[in-house]
C-alpha cells in the first residue's frame, strides 16, 4: 500500500522533468541565436567602419592641355579644355592606395594634316605621261568631348596627419562621344613640267581654299592609354582638398583615314574628398 501511495505522489512530479529540461534548452539555443547575431552585427558594424575609413568619395575638375601626335600631323597648338567629374578611392594601407576617376573632357588642339599625291594627266596626240603633284592641306582645328576611366595605383611617398604627397599611374579608357573639325582645306598642284617651262620650276598654283567639308575628318569612338603623374593631398577637418598633375598619353590611332593621329594631355586637377 505505501509501494502504491509513493508512485502516486512521484508521477506528477516526474511528468513534470522534460518540462524543466525542455525550458533548458530553449533558453540555451535562445542565448545561442542572440550571440551568432551579436556578432554578426558587431562584424557588420566592423566591415562598415572599415569602408567608412578606407573609402573616399569626391568631386575633382580643373583643366588639360591637349597635344596631338602623328608623322602627317604637324603645326600643333594647345589649346585648353575643360576636365571634371567624380573621383574613387580606397586605402589599401599607409602606403598604397587606388583610384577609379570618371571625368568629362573637352581636348581641343589645332592641327595641320598635310598630304600629297601624283596625279597624271595625259592628253592623247598632244601630252603623254604628265606628272604632277597635288598637296592638300588641312588646316584643323579639333575639339573632342570624351567620357574618360583612369584607374590609377597610388604609392605615397611622404605620409602625414595634415598632408600626403604621392606619385600614381595606370590604365585610362577614353569614349569619344561628339567630335568638332573646323578650319580650311587648302589645294595646291605643282610640278607640272610645262608649267615649269613657262613660270619657272618650283611654282604652286592653288585651286582651293575653302571650308573644311562636313565629315571629311573622322575620328574612332574608343581610345586607350597609360596616365601618369602625381599630386597631395590636405586634410582640414573631415575634408580633403586634393591636387594632381597628370599626363595621359593614347596608345591607339584615332583618325579613320590615312592620317595618323594619336593623342596627348596634360592635367592639372583640383578635389574635394568627403
Amino acid at each position: 500500500m505505501n509501494i502504491i501511495l509513493l508512485v502516486v505522489l512521484a508521477t506528477p512530479l516526474w511528468s513534470q522533468i522534460p518540462s524543466v529540461k525542455s525550458k533548458k534548452l530553449s533558453s540555451a539555443g535562445e542565448t545561442a541565436v542572440e550571440n551568432v547575431g551579436n556578432a554578426t552585427i558587431k562584424t557588420q558594424k566592423s566591415v562598415i567602419q572599415k569602408l567608412d575609413k578606407d573609402f573616399d568619395f569626391g568631386v575633382k575638375t580643373g583643366f588639360n592641355m591637349a597635344t596631338f601626335r602623328g608623322a602627317e600631323v604637324g603645326n600643333k597648338n594647345v589649346q585648353i579644355g575643360f576636365t571634371g567629374g567624380l573621383a574613387f578611392n580606397y586605402k589599401i594601407s599607409n602606403r598604397f592606395e587606388t583610384e577609379f576617376d570618371v571625368f568629362y573632357t573637352e581636348k581641343g588642339a589645332s592641327a595641320r594634316y598635310v598630304v600629297q599625291y601624283e596625279s597624271d594627266t595625259t592628253i592623247p596626240g598632244l601630252v603623254n605621261n604628265e606628272r604632277y603633284t597635288t598637296t592638300v592641306v588641312n588646316n584643323a582645328k579639333l575639339r573632342f568631348h570624351n567620357l574618360e576611366f583612369p584607374l590609377l595605383a597610388k604609392c605615397n611617398v611622404i605620409t602625414g596627419k595634415e598632408f600626403t604627397a604621392f606619385v600614381a599611374g595606370g590604365p585610362s579608357v577614353m569614349v569619344n562621344l561628339h567630335s568638332e573639325v573646323t578650319g580650311n582645306t587648302e589645294v595646291y598642284i605643282s610640278d607640272f613640267d610645262i608649267f615649269d617651262l613657262l613660270i619657272g620650276p618650283g611654282t604652286k598654283i592653288q585651286i582651293q581654299d575653302a571650308p573644311i567639308e562636313p565629315g571629311r575628318l573622322k575620328y574612332k569612338g574608343m581610345d586607350f592609354g597609360l596616365t601618369v603623374g602625381g599630386g597631395s593631398v590636405y586634410n582640414i577637418g573631415k575634408v580633403k582638398f586634393t591636387f594632381d598633375l597628370r599626363y595621359n598619353v593614347g596608345f591607339l590611332d584615332i583618325d579613320e583615314g590615312p592620317e595618323i593621329l594619336r593623342t596627348g594631355a596634360f592635367y592639372t586637377i583640383f578635389g574635394v574628398v568627403f
